[in-house]
């Protein structure tokens, strides 16, 4: 048997140090990246040289191209000054590029609790930089709630490598989660000679490698739900209680998955295979399209080949594609209470 070939994969960590990560914030950030770690030693086919960049007013390299195996830890740094972004940017990429080669693969992760306050013009250069950098590089952005849209238009970074974070304990709990899964997920693409990405932190459903014998892994529900056709756009609720003549259950009712949005850890998911009729579903049903345990995923439809997701609603007011079907659970319509009202919905979205 032919042996695989092993992939060099250049990775820089970059953390900001500025003055508001001192404390707390710095030392739990600091425990994310030494256990990453761990995740690149578990992909063999993968050769990681790691490189690890700080900055506040100026960037600095502590270490670069350390195999992981020699993994250097850092357990305590002192944080001060202003958020330099791009030159932080600028300083990883230039270490990578210092020792690899064409053929090699290049991730940056950085980690930021701030806007970047660097002048104008010097931004612009870097950004500029950074946009022209080969289809084998690929690099991410953690920042701040609610700033992930605006800091990917205003820089030109795709949406996909720009996941948020805060650092509170439970936030860098959560970017720890998202993180690995994330990169465990972009080394398993490596490891079968994927290059860079634009979906760093999303999911993508493609199911056209998936086997027949892989829904066997879950449980068949196909008598547990009855299927409907959706003839022109309308919200769920009023669709549902026009079909089964009765009040809406808010959990009763999953809907076919066929845009990019975020689904929540707590909406389960079912795979109709549409040759068969048959319906699948389970707790093994997140796993097998990918989503992660305990973090919200976004995800985007590839190729579903010859299955369709569904996936459960708990709004009363989703607008239903014409021409999608929608599986609703004829137990739950028929035994639960009604709970379309909001103080019901707000319940269930909660859970």
């Amino acid at each position: 048997m032919a042996t695989k070939k092993v992939v060099t994969l250049r990775v820089a960590q970059v953390l900001d140090t500025s003055g508001s990560m001192r404390g707390e914030s710095i030392t739990n950030v600091l425990k994310v990246m030494n256990g990453l770690a761990e995740t690149y030693k578990k992909q063999k086919n993968v050769n990681v040289r790691a490189t690890f960049v700080t900055f506040d007013n100026t960037a600095v390299v502590r270490f670069e191209d350390q195999h992981v195996d020699e993994f250097k830890t850092i357990d305590k740094i002192v944080c001060d000054g202003w958020t330099n972004i791009f030159e932080a940017v600028e300083k990883a990429v230039a270490s990578l590029k210092k020792f690899g080669k064409s053929t090699d693969v290049y991730l940056i992760n950085l980690y930021t609790d701030g806007a970047n306050n660097q002048e104008a013009y010097l931004v612009k250069e870097r950004v500029a930089a950074l946009q022209k950098l080969p289809e084998n590089w690929t690099v991410t952005f953690m920042v701040p709630p609610k700033t992930g849209d605006r800091f990917a238009s205003q820089y030109g970074i795709p949406r996909g490598n720009v996941s948020e974070w805060e650092t509170s304990t439970k936030g860098i709990q959560e970017m720890e989660v998202k993180t690995t899964a994330a990169t465990t997920d972009y080394l398993d693409n490596v490891s079968r000679g994927g290059k860079g990405t634009k979906d760093f932190y999303n999911v993508q459903t493609d199911l056209s490698t998936m086997k027949k014998r892989d829904l066997k892994k879950l449980t068949d529900l196909s008598a547990t739900f009855k299927s409907y056709l959706v003839a022109q756009e309308v919200a769920i609720k009023e669709f549902v209680e026009a079909k089964t003549k009765k009040g809406y259950v808010i959990g009763s009712t999953f809907y076919a998955l066929t845009k990019k949005e975020k689904i929540q850890p707590s909406k389960d998911v079912m795979i109709l295979d549409n040759a068969t009729g048959k319906l699948y579903g389970g707790p093994e049903g997140r796993d097998l399209i990918g989503l992660k345990p305990g973090i919200v995923c976004v995800v985007e439809p590839v190729n579903h080949a010859g299955f369709t997701i569904f996936v459960k609603s708990t709004s009363v007011n989703r607008k239903l594609v014409r021409g999608t079907k929608v599986l609703v659970d004829k137990n739950k319509i028929k035994n639960d209470a009604e709970t379309w009202n909001s103080a019901g919905a707000a319940r269930s979205a909660s859970h």
